[in-house]
């Protein structure tokens, strides 16, 4: 009975160690995609001032794990500040959420929000007015008669479900 239970014991304390190991990989993975996605939101920066975004550590967190019919699905939430340098007195609690299923596609959706109340997502691009997210090519009209080589030609085609029946119906 003694060597039962001591199997029984060691292999239950390697499958919740295995578990542990990838719930915490899973806390820092969706830290850094949501820190990044802070550290780059137009709307998170003018909400808080202006100035470069700086998001504090990890304040809470929270993994869920299920498998279901083979699929594995994890959740794990996170919390922490984000505040800005030309600013200290303005912070925002960020909330972001990571699900992934079996190993593939990564889900992250991070919101903040504010003192106020005000709530909105970060995307990482946030279309605040301070600061620019996008980076635009600027057009090459060097004065050159011959600018159609700039101009991208394309073909819009509509189409249907109505389109894909057979003539037969």
């Amino acid at each position: 009975m003694g060597r039962v239970a001591t199997g029984v014991i060691n292999n239950l304390a390697r499958k919740v160690g295995e578990e542990y190991e990838g719930m915490y990989a899973n806390v820092e993975e969706a830290y850094d995609i949501a820190r990044r996605k802070c550290e780059r939101d137009g709307k998170l920066r003018e909400a808080l001032g202006g100035g470069e975004v700086i998001v504090g550590p990890v304040t809470m967190q929270m993994s869920n794990s299920m498998n279901v019919n083979g699929k594995k699905t994890d959740v794990t939430r996170i919390g922490m500040v984000a505040s800005s340098s030309a600013s200290g007195n303005n912070v925002a609690s960020i909330s972001a959420t990571m699900e992934s299923v079996t190993a593939g596609t990564k889900n992250v959706r991070v919101i903040a929000t504010m003192p106020s109340g005000q709530s909105f997502e970060v995307d990482g691009v946030g279309g605040g007015g301070v600061g620019g997210n996008v980076d635009v090519m600027p057009a090459t009209n060097d004065g050159d008669a011959n600018f159609a080589s700039d101009v991208i030609d394309g073909e819009i085609i509509e189409a249907s479900f109505d389109d894909a029946k057979s003539e037969d119906e």
